[in-house]
């Protein structure tokens, strides 16, 4: 194993254009042993771009928060943990890949494709997303329909403190967000030796698969307003979402006042008083129920004084952001 290490560290070296594998470091670690961690950044550059994937386990997605996608790892062996991932990751349907949301694992935390040395020190890890540069070897990148990521662990290093324990047989990758409806597909990229495991000898055959992206719309009553859940709770009644609606505006239209319009006026009135001292919430101007009788209403005497209060005024249309109305 010794000897296949060496071998590794030094087509790496030739790979990048250094004779002198040994002589790189991390500028923080130790001098007695300034070579240990540089090695190990070797032979996972070698195995990334020279090893051929090798077993089985899941590579796939799930989507949450509307358009953002998690990349994930499930179902790795112990006793031949996954070591890094080259992926190259394409969504279709005219959709592309705006923004990284999160990709700072402490598990695979090294970025073959972008890491700096600079003389004999690590100085930068940078990010997962491989530099576009062949097309067909890598996709292009962010605000396009693919990226190709990179990202490989090294622990159990006593130089360095935090990173002393291996990945977890499942876990997150990486997560980003899409910018409209679209199937995303994960797959190995070959030229960055898709999985690459502890052992390279055990043969592999990994499962990449993918999901779908469906961005719903909104809803028009922010979920953090005073009256989101009562708007919920009564239907989502469209007529709420008008943004003069808390003000008296009951059909959400203009009508003609003198020379010019108004949002609140007799076409309003009119609906009020076709609900009047109903539950009916088409004209419950201040969102909630009120006194009547034994019972309550949703249109009543309060929902008349404030159209009455805003009579032929187009007011500032902020139902739905300014909170302090319904204080």
């Amino acid at each position: 194993m010794r000897k296949l290490k060496i071998l590794q560290m030094r087509a790496i070296c030739y790979f990048l254009g250094n004779q002198d594998c040994g002589a790189w470091s991390f500028a923080k670690k130790k001098k007695k042993r300034k070579d240990v961690t540089m090695r190990k950044v070797c032979f996972l550059l070698t195995a990334l771009l020279l090893v051929s994937p090798a077993f089985a386990l899941d590579v796939d997605c799930s989507v949450s928060d509307t358009n953002l996608v998690t990349v994930y790892y499930a179902n790795a062996e112990e006793a031949n943990l996954p070591r890094a991932f080259g992926l190259d990751i394409t969504v279709d349907n005219g959709a592309t890949i705006d923004s990284l949301v999160d990709y700072d694992d402490t598990n695979f935390w090294v970025y073959p494709g972008n890491i700096v040395i600079d003389g004999n020190s690590v100085t930068e890890a940078n990010e997962p997303i491989a530099k576009f540069q062949v097309a067909g070897r890598e996709e292009e990148g962010l605000g396009t329909s693919g990226i190709t990521i990179e990202m490989g662990s090294l622990y159990n290093d006593p130089c360095d403190p935090e990173h002393q324990s291996p990945p977890p047989l499942s876990g997150t990758l990486l997560q980003f967000r899409v910018s409209s409806d679209c199937s995303v597909a994960i797959a190995a990229n070959a030229a960055r030796g898709g999985v690459v495991l502890e052992n390279p000898d055990v043969p592999a055959d990994a499962n990449f698969g993918g999901c779908t992206v469906v961005t719903a719309e909104p809803p028009c009553i922010p979920t953090d307003h005073p009256k989101y859940a009562e708007w919920v709770s009564v239907g989502e009644p469209e007529e709420w979402c008008y943004d003069n609606f808390c003000y008296g505006d009951a059909d959400g239209q203009p009508e003609p006042f003198g020379r010019g319009t108004v949002a609140v006026g007799s076409v309003d009135l009119n609906v009020l008083l076709g609900y009047w001292q109903s539950n009916d919430v088409r004209a419950d101007f201040n969102m909630d129920s009120e006194p009547f009788g034994r019972g309550t209403v949703r249109v009543g005497s309060e929902d008349l004084g404030i159209l009455l209060q805003n009579w032929q005024t187009t007011p500032p249309g902020d139902c739905k952001t300014n909170y302090s109305l319904f204080e």
